[in-house]
């Protein structure tokens, strides 16, 4: 995550009022889909060519039909007249681990050599639970550069149980003498 994007999320989540984080980010990833889903919308808020008044009257009338909060409304067309559209799903990101992080969540990506089962992952996330004190929710991720072990990443914190790792350990261990 940029630090940019780390700061609109705290930005957005410390603004008062009555929207809870949780339906705010519901309005943060549809507005994330729309963007996916239709690339012309996307060409067109991140066009410098096209008058902001009129990338507002169309965000305007989409938040309008799907029942937006003013604070997510507000935060979008932020973010249009900022020119950081292409940032959008850092955005959501950023700010969804805010509120996992107020209700004691933490997200991670585990790392394999070979797909896991839902079984190790779960079990896997439940010891991870038990040591960090917080519920552990994990992305299960394939990468055929692992020989084998795990790779865990919580934000920018990594832990290396990978095969690679083990065998610079060792490697280091040796010749430190």
């Amino acid at each position: 995550m940029s630090v940019v994007c780390d700061r609109y999320a705290r930005a957005l989540y410390s603004v008062p009022g009555d929207p809870v984080p949780d339906e705010v980010l519901g309005n943060l990833e549809v507005f994330g889909r729309w963007l996916d889903e239709a690339p012309a919308l996307k060409a067109a808020l991140e066009n410098p060519g096209i008058p902001y008044s009129a990338k507002r009257a169309v965000v305007e009338k989409l938040a309008a039909e799907a029942d937006f909060t003013s604070v997510a409304l507000r935060f979008v067309l932020l973010v249009v007249k900022n020119r950081r559209i292409n940032q959008w799903k850092e955005f959501t990101i950023s700010f969804r681990n805010l509120c996992d992080l107020s209700k004691g969540v933490l997200r991670g990506k585990v790392t394999s050599a070979d797909k896991m089962t839902d079984n190790a992952v779960k079990k896997l996330s439940e010891r991870l639970q038990q040591i960090l004190g917080n519920r552990v929710m994990l992305d299960a991720r394939v990468s055929g550069a692992l020989l084998g072990g795990l790779q865990l990443r919580f934000g920018s914190t990594v832990y290396d149980g990978s095969i690679a790792a083990s065998l610079k350990s060792l490697h280091d261990a040796f010749v430190k003498g």
